[in-house]
């Protein structure tokens, strides 16, 4: 298992010399190994990228640069982790979890898979059941929109009625009379000044604390 490709030395394949780390050329035979450091660093340089993207929030951008490293080493398990937690954060738990999955199968004790893998299961949990009871009151509410509907051209005591009589009632306008004008006008009785009370502002009440609902996070270390 490789945990990070600049640990793994790099040896000059014509005399087996290993390379410092900042070296690109053989000091045994002089073979210039430039295009070899490149290859055999460039995982973990997509890896680093991946990582600083995802902090950055481009979970996009972090995700195709770790798929890359990965499929350079496939079992580099800090690209998987690092994967599976920008796989969560876009709500691709499925994917999360397989990804924390193959890591698991190379090394079973790893705790961030494990942590990961229950993290990700709680949220998708708590997103199915969100789903579900959005949908369950989209429903409730087109069912009440159509009983509107149907009722618009009613008046409601009028439909109870002609339904608890057992028939169908039918569209028709029930309407008031409009009020007769009197034939002797109606004066306004004066009412005696009464004295203004003044006014007492209301207490401000403080919106109450919104409770929210504790969900595991999948931060980027």
């Amino acid at each position: 298992m490789i945990e990070t490709p600049l640990t793994d030395p790099i040896h000059c394949p014509i005399d087996g010399t290993r390379l410092g780390e900042n070296e690109h050329q053989c000091s045994a035979c002089g073979e210039d190994l430039s295009a070899l450091v490149h290859l055999r660093r460039l995982p973990q340089q997509m890896y680093v990228e991946g990582v600083r993207q995802a902090q950055a929030g481009q979970l996009d951008a972090a995700a195709e640069s770790l798929a890359a490293a990965l499929r350079l080493v496939p079992d580099l398990d800090s690209a998987q982790v690092v994967l599976g937690k920008v796989y969560a954060q876009q709500g691709r738990y499925d994917d999360a979890i397989a990804t924390w999955q193959r890591v698991l199968a190379r090394d079973p004790d790893n705790p961030k898979a494990h942590a990961g893998i229950l993290a990700a299961e709680a949220r998708r949990r708590a997103t199915q059941a969100r789903a579900r009871r959005r949908q369950t009151w989209t429903g409730l509410l087109a069912a009440a929109g159509v009983i509107v509907v149907l009722l618009g051209g009613f008046g409601l005591s009028q439909a109870w009625q002609a339904m608890q009589d057992g028939g169908t009632p039918t569209p028709q306008a029930y309407t008031t009379p409009p009020p007769q004008p009197s034939a002797t006008p109606v004066l306004p009785t004066p009412q005696p000044p009464t004295a203004t009370a003044e006014a007492v502002p209301s207490p401000t009440v403080q919106p109450a604390a919104t409770a929210t609902e504790s969900t595991p996070t999948f931060d980027i270390e």
